[in-house]
């Protein structure tokens, strides 16, 4: 068995790495959010700025570099000196093949070689957690991260991980899963945030409280993997700050993360996450629900069985797991600002918990039919998300084509003139993607700046007009989405000494 369940292991890891590689630049970057990522990628790896990036010159990056750096490595070991959208996923979908070894590996010691098969097949077979393993943003990063976290966690609470039967661990052993908990969450915070440590450390927190481990949770407060935690945690907000770049850190914690959770950013109903969890990946979303209700609520038909005919790792590591998923949706649920991505993290662990419930219930009510139906519907979701995926990304972005609008401006922008955004709303973090020039914002008391070429929507150059009626557009592209113009400035008189380029400079860093 053991033998089979490597291979079968091997060939999963393999699907897994085929769904997210598979026509991964397909699609072009047509949305504002992978599109921000990809231009702090941009500056990482084609301007070598790897600390502070400054997207578009003066906008603080969204989310701690943890993505962004593992992108840029993969950059120069691969030789790539250009981001492409190939490149820019490549690093999302290498973390996403990484989090189904880092389940199967889990649910093997858990579950047993079955449970790490069933888990795999859970998780590859989930539409959503392939399909952001197919875009270059940092969720996938923070789900791989905080997944290990709560892994760690388990195999700390059994002594380390060692096999049931063996001797006791020793304490080095024990202590060295601690010091892991405390890397995976300080990685974690650099993936998305605080947020990657507050929600394992909740889910810890409760869980220990809830059996009264008290023990436990004093054993867990030692200062060694507490100090390392927190440098991981803490360095690039630190260095950030010390190198006089502020702006990032301050706009990470107070927009990104306090500001979504109050409603800085929108607000969305309580029970927004209701249907998704279920739907999100049908079929496997649908019983991983299930599993969380049966291992929280034991009286529901079933959840007795269940419990009593798994041994004691595989109860403490379901109940673990299950509050995870239900301290995250909880937490999120509360939070005012609320997006479907959010649910990520969760299906790791969702996939371990699926495999719990199909390999019990085939043990103690339907035998192997089960294990067999199982696999067939995981079989045809895995070749649905084959096809569906790379389609879906590409007819998302039909009429979608800011790569041709920046072709078309940087045709009529000389690379070493100034090119300043007015007036964008929307489009332009996609812009300054394909882009890939030094672009800032100018208002519109300096959009009538010496020597400058302004960019702005096609609909805003109608009232614009009225107040540089000496200048004539250079670009006026219509035929998709976006729809922009460029206009050029008329020179002036440079002062002795300076030159165009430098006037127009400084007069159009208005902001």
């Amino acid at each position: 068995m053991t033998r089979y369940a490597l291979w079968a292991c091997a060939a999963i890891a393999a699907v897994a790495a085929v769904l997210t590689l598979h026509d991964l630049g397909g699609a072009d970057i047509c949305f504002g959010n992978e599109a921000h990522d990809g231009m702090t990628v941009q500056l990482m790896v084609e301007r070598g700025q790897l600390l502070s990036p400054l997207p578009g010159g003066i906008d603080p990056i969204a989310k701690p570099p943890l993505f962004h750096w593992t992108s840029t490595a993969l950059h120069t070991l691969l030789g790539i000196h250009k981001v492409t959208p190939r490149s820019l996923r490549l690093a999302a979908a290498l973390y996403a093949v990484a989090g189904v070894v880092l389940t199967m590996a889990f649910a093997w010691w858990a579950l047993g070689p079955r449970g790490a098969v069933l888990a795999g097949l859970a998780l590859v077979a989930s539409h959503y957690y392939i399909e952001k393993g197919r875009l270059g943003r940092v969720d996938m990063t923070l789900t791989f991260f905080e997944s290990l976290g709560i892994f760690s966690f388990a195999w700390w609470l059994d002594g380390g991980g060692v096999a049931e039967g063996s001797r006791a661990p020793t304490g080095s052993r024990r202590s060295l899963m601690l010091y892991l908990v405390a890397l995976a969450l300080g990685l974690a915070v650099l993936s998305k945030g605080p947020i990657g440590a507050i929600i394992p450390s909740l889910t810890i927190l409760a869980y220990l409280a809830g059996r009264r481990r008290w023990k436990d949770l004093r054993a867990l407060l030692r200062p060694g993997p507490i100090a390392l935690g927190l440098i991981i945690a803490s360095s690039w907000y630190v260095a950030s700050y010390l190198t006089g770049y502020a702006q990032n850190p301050r706009h990470q914690l107070a927009i990104e993360n306090y500001g979504r959770f109050v409603g800085a950013l929108g607000t969305m109903p309580p029970w927004f996450y209701v249907g998704r969890a279920v739907m999100q990946s049908p079929v496997i979303s649908a019983i991983a629900v299930i599993a969380v209700l049966l291992v929280l609520i034991p009286v529901l038909p079933l959840a007795r069985e269940l419990r009593d005919s798994s041994s004691g790792r595989v109860r403490t590591s379901v109940e673990l797991l299950a509050t995870f998923w239900a301290v995250t949706f909880i937490f999120f649920s509360i939070a005012a600002y609320k997006s479907r991505v959010y649910l990520l993290p969760l299906y790791p662990s969702a996939a371990i918990l699926v495999a719990w419930i199909v390999d019990r219930a085939s043990e103690i009510r339907w035998g192997a039919r089960l294990r067999a139906a199982y696999g067939v519907v995981c079989f045809a979701l895995v070749v649905g998300i084959f096809f569906h995926l790379p389609y879906a990304a590409k007819r998302a972005c039909e009429g979608r084509e800011p790569a041709i609008a920046a072709q078309r401006v940087n045709e009529v922008v000389p690379r070493d003139r100034p090119l300043y955004l007015f007036g964008f709303s929307r489009w332009a973090y996609e812009l300054q993607f394909h882009l890939d020039r030094d672009t800032g914002y100018v208002r519109r008391e300096a959009a009538n700046r010496p020597g400058i070429y302004v960019l702005l929507p096609a609909e805003r150059w109608q009232s614009l007009a009225r107040r540089l009626p000496a200048n004539d557009p250079v670009l006026i592209y219509t035929d998709t989405e976006p729809k922009v113009v460029v206009v050029r400035t008329r020179d002036h008189p440079s002062p002795p000494g300076s030159s165009p380029a430098a006037a127009a400079n400084a007069g159009a860093r208005e902001l």
